[in-house]
């Protein structure tokens, strides 16, 4: 038999180890990550036993892969929304904007992020994950710094600015993704941007630092 061509067999791998990701987050969101059995996976998948712990050595392996492929997704769509032309005000809510439409585009990967932030699944991949967050604090930082030098946005420490800018919408996603929030998108989006504005930016319309419980 002639071996498949690299590129045909590599296509193949990376839309089967694709099908094992879509199906594993599906019965990880239904049953919990304890609940769900390898051949649920596989059954959901149509992968074998074999393949997939030849790709993921586990059902933990799989889970830990299946929360770093949410969190890459997650961060690249806001980062993608990251305009270096952009204003200091028009960036944040443009940020705010992409995490709240992120979610409400891709509810099964936010509740499973949610779900397994805590779990020992993230322990598995945890170099890779401190990784993703590295990258994406850089491109966040080099975003903000033209802007902190112009004195538009605030001089905070880039962990404590994104903390600042997406905390409060993922406390509101945590609530509509558990049915509790009431606030359409489209509302929590102007709201939550105006807010992070307010917190960060140092232009018109932004809360001058050292007042309203600012630093000072």
């Amino acid at each position: 038999m002639i071996p498949a061509p690299a590129p045909r067999r590599h296509a193949r791998s990376a839309l089967r180890r694709r099908q094992v990701l879509d199906a594993a987050l599906a019965c990880f969101v239904e049953k919990g990550v304890e609940g769900t059995a390898i051949e649920d996976i596989c059954t959901a998948s149509g992968a074998s036993v074999g393949s997939i712990y030849h790709q993921f050595d586990s059902k933990t392996g799989v889970a830990a892969a299946v929360y770093l492929d949410a969190l890459a997704d997650f961060q690249e769509a806001v980062t993608r929304q990251i305009d270096p032309a952009a204003g200091a005000r028009e960036g944040i809510l443009a940020i705010v904007s992409a995490h709240v439409r992120w979610v409400e585009a891709s509810p099964a990967r936010a509740r499973f992020l949610q779900q397994a932030r805590h779990a020992e699944v993230v322990a598995a991949r945890a170099s890779d994950i401190a990784e993703l967050n590295r990258g994406f604090g850089q491109s966040v930082a080099h975003w903000m710094s033209p802007h902190v030098a112009a004195g538009s946005l605030r001089a905070l420490p880039v962990d404590l600015f994104i903390a600042q800018l997406l905390g409060p919408a993922q406390e509101y996603l945590r609530g509509r993704l558990s049915g509790r929030s009431g606030a359409s998108p489209e509302t929590a989006i102007e709201f939550l941007g105006d807010a992070a504005w307010r917190a960060l930016g140092c232009g018109e319309g932004a809360d001058a630092p050292g007042r309203d419980g600012g630093e000072g």
